[in-house]
């Protein structure tokens, strides 16, 4: 998912850009630089971190012929160091930030990730709590209904 997703900004037309990753110095950093890594020979890609106490604050990218294009992804945190349900509601964005069953994503709880997991809600064991479990499932299927409705919609 992240591979097909950075190789779609590969192109000469994002040279120069800026994308900004929520936490990229402490926790998204690391989902960045694995698929980086591994597109690093197909694609041409030099990667340039910058680091701040041994995290990563931005992460510059060359690519293309001579490695001539480049992109910049920096920590949004860093910016605005509100939660990102806090600045959903300030900017009135449609979608607010919600719960994630984060322990999913750990190797302590869970041997078997995979970030391109499709399937049912995960255990609630990947859960902080049953509260948080109960939202993240009616956020889920809410999100369900509402794509099933827009695709009958379109038929």
């Amino acid at each position: 998912m992240l591979k097909a997703a950075i190789s779609s900004l590969l192109k000469s037309k994002y040279s120069g850009h800026t994308i900004y990753v929520r936490n990229l110095e402490k926790f998204d950093g690391i989902f960045l630089l694995n698929p980086l890594v591994e597109l690093s020979d197909s694609k041409n890609i030099k990667i340039n971190p910058v680091f701040r106490e041994g995290n990563i604050v931005d992460l510059g990218i060359n690519y293309g012929p001579k490695n001539k294009y480049n992109l910049s992804f920096h920590d949004s945190f860093l910016l605005a160091r509100h939660s990102l349900k806090e600045l959903s509601v300030s900017f009135q964005v449609d979608h607010i930030k919600t719960t994630f069953p984060y322990k999913f994503l750990n190797s302590k709880f869970n041997e078997n990730i995979d970030l391109n997991y499709v399937g049912r809600i995960p255990n609630q064991s990947f859960f902080k709590n049953s509260d948080e479990y109960l939202q993240f499932s009616e956020e889920y299927l809410a999100c369900l209904n509402r794509t099933r409705i827009k695709s009958h919609d379109k038929n």
